[in-house]
């Protein structure tokens, strides 16, 4: 009748066989837990709702295991070799709501095959994917969040299933050549951002704009609370309007942002043609500015003080 097993930070040279016995397993965490290999026999566990992989070293997960756990509702896996094979699997997984998931190889980022399908992460309540080990410190519990760095370029299964649904993004030496944050994630609609809370951005030195507003309908950036923007060599202005819309956008949750070292930009906002009709960021708490050297001006008359 043992539905709990907790071996965190443990290491048991043989007996793991004896998991297929477990028949009523609800929780299996191996925390830390020192092992050569999974044992198939954990493919057995068919009403485990919870798994723990997350270890500093795990070996890598055998292939179909992930895929026969059908009633899983949280997963977590740590250094464990993540495959597109293996997220293809847990994307399989009909019951799944909490995915904590550590990618090394960041070429999965990179594939243009269907890898999560905009259903499933539609349907768990929170998420952290991130590349770099010490960035789980930053997690906001029961949030969207994904952590990348040095992805160059970003899969249409990315944009499509996780940036629509991200609510806290950090983007780390992801940009390599000059564009506008929306035409580098190849955007079919800028509204792909409209949920986003917290926005992370350094060393991307191909960005030159954040957002760029014009005429067309959008809801881009709508929800963003904080922006953080930091060492981004080519960025010149972060907000770019050109536009006459009297609906446009202004950014309306939009409390803090902290620009840092940022050494060729030389606006917050700035606009082509008549400014914009309405005040930009009306509930801005904080505006926190260091080593921006060729910043003209700080304020403008339709930004809130």
């Amino acid at each position: 009748e043992l539905k709990t097993l907790c071996l965190n930070n443990s290491r048991v040279s043989g007996g793991l066989w004896l998991l297929n016995r477990l028949e009523n397993l609800r929780v299996l965490s191996l925390t830390g837990f020192s092992i050569d290999s999974f044992p198939e026999q954990l493919g057995n566990l068919k009403k485990l709702r919870l798994l723990d992989l997350s270890s500093k070293q795990s070996p890598e997960i055998p292939v179909g295991l992930i895929s026969k756990l059908r009633y899983l509702e949280e997963l977590y896996i740590g250094s464990s070799k993540v495959t597109a094979y293996l997220m293809i699997e847990i994307g399989s997984l009909p019951r799944l709501r909490c995915l904590q998931l550590f990618i090394k190889d960041v070429s999965v980022l990179s594939l243009n095959d269907q890898i999560f399908r905009i259903d499933f992460v539609r349907k768990l309540k929170s998420y952290i994917i991130y590349t770099e080990l010490q960035w789980i410190t930053l997690v906001k519990s029961h949030r969207k969040n994904l952590y990348l760095k040095g992805v160059t370029s970003i899969g249409d299964w990315v944009v499509d299933a996780l940036l629509g649904e991200t609510e806290n993004l950090i983007l780390d030496s992801c940009f390599e050549e000059e564009s506008t944050m929306l035409h580098f994630t190849a955007l079919s609609c800028i509204s792909t951002f409209s949920v986003l809370k917290i926005l992370r951005l350094t060393n991307c030195n191909g960005l030159t704009h954040l957002v760029w507003c014009d005429d067309q309908k959008q809801s881009v950036f709508h929800n963003l609370e904080e922006l953080h923007i930091t060492k981004c060599d080519s960025l010149r202005s972060v907000f770019h309007f050109q536009s006459t819309s009297k609906n446009l956008s202004a950014f309306p949750c939009l409390k803090i942002i902290r620009l840092i070292n940022l050494q060729e930009t030389v606006s917050i906002w700035n606009w082509e043609g008549n400014p914009p009709p309405q005040h930009i960021c009306p509930n801005l708490k904080e505006l926190n500015v260091q080593r921006c050297r060729k910043l003209d001006f700080i304020f403008v008359a339709r930004v809130a003080a």
